[in-house]
């Protein structure tokens, strides 16, 4: 079994990656080291969420950047076209349709539509329109505000949306902001929308600070208290699986074509013996193919009960049935701190 994984470094590169995964042998193989043209670096971010536009190896991959969307060619493994916007931020995750591209815009909060020829259709916004033009302005409305912010009811309760300048150094400040791009910035966020997945009519939506999954086509929550922090959220035959960054990867029965809020499987990854940042996920019949990335210092949101210490950035094959590692492929530089975000088939 191959899979291909997106990968990016924390260091100033802005180094983009495409990994070949042979899981039988252990092997792996850069495909594709691209460093995105300027304004489109970012220091610490690479390549994110991915999805082939049909069949996998013999179709478009569609791959995110920070702040846009690339097009790579699967034969030669060559960025072939490039869609961005000055209100792509944080680009996450996308899903292909025939017809719909359909983009996790993280910084922003919305999920951005466009046609296959990259003309945007509309947006799924997480977040009322008047909020997004202030944040977009260079303004931080604290988390505690949040909900008093969204509630339309007169007069209001909030009486303006009031700066929280954000504490230590990983948000861009208001004073910086007024220099630098909306696509370049660091923001705080609300939701935090990660991935991105079509089912029938629904559009379903992984909520990071929350810990929830919605269908945007109805803002209607459809999975209430994941087990943890949710990352990617994936549609296999009968079930829809999660990636908790905590090491569960949980399935949802799909009941009468829909997704549903039933937990029918768990795999506690960890247990294999190994330990990251849980994100990226491929399932067959017989697997699960989940990506881990090694923590240095500790994320701004709680992750596990565990000591960050003897992380690592690999690739784990998991049995289903019994939860026992089959094969792990190490994928991090020992020079260099690299992180996992997708997992693809090849």
């Amino acid at each position: 079994m191959r899979v291909l994984v997106t990968m990016g470094f924390f260091d100033a590169s802005g180094e983009c990656r495409l990994v070949e995964v042979d899981l039988d042998r252990g092997t792996h193989e850069t495909r594709l080291s691209f460093i995105p043209p300027e304004p489109l670096r970012l220091p610490e971010k690479g390549f994110t969420g991915a999805a082939w536009s049909g069949a996998p190896s013999s179709s478009m991959l569609f791959v995110c950047g920070p702040n846009a969307l690339f097009q790579v060619d699967p034969h030669g493994f060559g960025v072939v076209d490039v869609w961005h916007q000055p209100c792509m931020n944080d680009l996450h995750h996308v899903a292909v349709t025939p017809d719909r591209v359909y983009v996790v815009n993280t910084g922003l909060e919305a999920i951005d539509v466009f046609t296959r020829d990259g003309v945007f259709l509309g947006s799924h916004a997480l977040h009322p329109g008047w909020i997004s033009a202030q944040r977009q302005a260079g303004l931080s409305p604290s988390r505690q505000d949040w909900d008093l912010l969204r509630d339309a009811r007169f007069p209001p309760q909030l009486g303006e949306l009031r700066h929280d300048e954000p504490l230590g150094n990983y948000y861009t400040s208001r004073a910086a902001s007024a220099q630098l791009a909306f696509s370049r910035r660091k923001l705080r966020d609300y939701v935090h929308p990660n991935h991105v997945a079509i089912h029938a009519s629904q559009i379903l939506v992984t909520r990071f600070l929350d810990r929830a999954v919605d269908d945007v086509s109805s803002f209607e929550r459809i999975i209430d208290d994941t087990p943890g922090l949710p990352h990617d959220g994936i549609v296999h035959e009968d079930r829809f699986w999660l990636t908790c960054v905590n090491g569960l990867v949980i399935a949802y029965a799909i009941e009468h074509g829909r997704v549903t809020g039933r937990e029918v499987e768990r795999i506690n990854v960890f247990e294999a013996g190994y330990a990251g940042w849980c994100r990226g996920l491929f399932v067959t019949h017989e697997y699960i193919v989940v990506g881990m990335t090694e923590i240095r210092r500790m994320p701004h949101d709680r992750w596990c009960n565990r000591p960050i210490e003897g992380t690592e950035t690999s690739i784990l094959l998991i049995r289903r049935s019994t939860g026992k590692l089959e094969r792990r492929v190490l994928v991090g530089d020992t020079k260099r701190h690299a992180k996992v975000f997708s997992v693809l088939p090849l």
